[in-house]
């Protein structure tokens, strides 16, 4: 559902000419853009786990990669509703002009870009080197050592071999998730990721306050572009923080809360898609029409219509 409606909003809500020229539209699009593929990919990647025994067997090359590309557009997801949020603010105090929206956008794009593929280096190095070549030969014989060390504690004949295979499991434990006395790099990748994700949901209710403390400045479009950060945030966040902290073993232990949490996670680009859809005509309004308040503007300002005919945008010397 979520892919769908995702799509749906992207195919169908924006139009290019917005999205190339408005950051606030163009980082929106973006945003759904990197939910819609995310969801995607989860559904596989849960398929490929309940295919194979209903467990996240890292040898498994479709549950591995569809973890990494999922982690990938999940961050982009997160980087790029915290830039709509800031480019709705700015709609109101400082818009741009078609111009610098336009040279803006494309920068936000080649930033975000690079960002994300230096995040999914990380992620990819990582793996490679620790489930590389030979991972499927080395999880069975994981999984072997672990069964033989179960077998030589009731052995007292096979101590010496009961002691080779701890040697074994501890020196690959070293490596693994779950060592308690190093953060390692996956774990520091996992923390960033997970701490990215609550900005997205801090953000915007910083934003939506800050919005509303200002809101005698942009007069009705202040009041519009409010509610809408407020639903975005609100929504944003009771996709986001359950699991979160789920991710990192903070109730982990109640599996009804962890099962609810994945749920309205999954669902995320749905409430979403609702959220743009409450707001987006009276949104395009906004792109349309002329702030109430001056801002400081000097006297000589000139109105140009676009291409479209239709849409007026304020061009002067305070657009930069």
């Amino acid at each position: 559902m979520s892919t769908t409606m995702a799509l749906a909003v992207c195919i169908v809500v924006f139009k290019w000419t917005h999205v190339v020229r408005h950051p606030s539209q163009g980082a929106l699009f973006y945003f759904f853009g990197c939910t819609a593929v995310w969801s995607a990919v989860t559904f596989v990647g849960c398929m490929s786990r309940y295919l194979d025994h209903r467990e996240a067997n890292w040898a498994n090359p479709m549950t591995k990669y569809t973890f990494l590309v999922a982690q990938i557009f999940q961050v982009g997801a997160a980087v790029w509703l915290i830039i709509a949020v800031y480019e709705i603010k700015r709609m109101v105090f400082k818009p741009r002009s078609p111009a610098n929206g336009n040279r803006v956008m494309r920068w936000l794009v080649l930033g975000v870009f690079v960002f994300l593929t230096l995040y999914g280096l990380g992620l990819i190095l990582y793996v490679t080197l620790k489930w590389g070549a030979g991972s499927n030969s080395e999880a069975n014989h994981i999984g072997h050592d672990h069964a033989d060390l179960l077998d030589d504690h009731h052995d007292d004949d096979h101590d010496d071999d009961h002691d080779d295979h701890d040697d074994d499991h501890d020196e690959f434990a070293s490596t693994g998730f779950g060592h308690e006395e190093q953060l390692n790099f996956f774990e520091a990748l996992q923390w960033g990721h997970t701490i990215l994700r609550l900005v997205s949901v801090v953000y915007p209710i910083a934003m939506s306050l800050y919005i509303y403390w200002r809101r005698h400045d942009g007069g009705e479009r202040s009041q519009i572009l409010h509610r809408q950060v407020q639903l975005i945030g609100l929504l944003n966040s009771i996709a986001t923080v359950p699991i979160c902290l789920t991710e990192t073993a903070h109730y982990n232990a109640l599996g009804v809360f962890v099962q609810l949490a994945q749920f309205f996670y999954y669902l995320s680009g749905t409430v979403s898609a609702v959220a743009v859809g409450i707001f987006l005509p009276r949104f395009d309004q906004l792109l349309k029409s002329t702030p109430r308040n001056s801002l400081n503007t000097p006297a000589a300002i000139s109105l140009m219509d676009s291409s479209s005919g239709t849409d007026i945008f304020i061009l002067g010397t305070h657009l930069r």
